[in-house]
């Protein structure tokens, strides 16, 4: 197989996948029912896929790489350190928004796979800690702050500017 089609196959049982673990959870989610959303033969699930475990850390790892890709675009457009600090929090706040259900999911399930769940959260927030660091470095290099909390003065005009930038898109 290509490797093309071979990503366009992973990718179908990824969304089946998310789909259901959204509606049920994990546990109650089989490779049995994986395979049939998907339109695929289990057999072609245990191709791609180990177990279920697999599918779900995938699952979850891609929708991070998403916030992450996503956030690191948001920091990219942003001039100073402050706007990249808030284009941080505003991504953030906004990919938990849009992924509510999934959220949800990984936190009823955490007792369950603790080992998974902390290992991606732990490479997840190691990638976004040096993010932040970055931007930190770059502000302290422009000398950026003018106060001496510039993380303080950035969460507390967070939830102003999140509601201004909402009700500017409504009308």
């Amino acid at each position: 197989m290509s490797d093309n089609k071979d990503e366009c196959i992973k990718t179908e049982i990824l969304n089946e996948a998310q789909k259901l673990f959204i509606r049920f959870g994990w546990s109650k989610t089989t490779m049995e029912d994986i395979a049939k959303a998907a339109g695929k033969g289990k057999s072609t699930l245990y191709y791609y896929y180990k177990s279920k475990e697999q599918i779900f850390d995938s699952v979850v790892t891609r929708e991070m790489e998403e916030v992450f890709r996503v956030t690191s675009g948001e920091v990219a457009k942003a001039q100073t350190a402050e706007e990249k600090l808030m284009a941080i929090g505003i991504t953030k706040f906004r990919a938990i928004q849009k992924n509510a259900n999934l959220f949800n999911v990984i936190r009823g399930e955490v007792e369950a796979n603790i080992h998974h769940i902390m290992e991606l959260k732990r490479r997840y927030e190691a990638r976004e800690i040096s993010m932040v660091r970055n931007i930190l470095k770059f502000g302290l290099e422009r000398e950026s702050f003018r106060t001496t909390r510039p993380m303080m003065w950035m969460l507390s005009r967070l939830p102003w500017y999140v509601l201004s930038k909402e009700s500017k898109s409504v009308c």
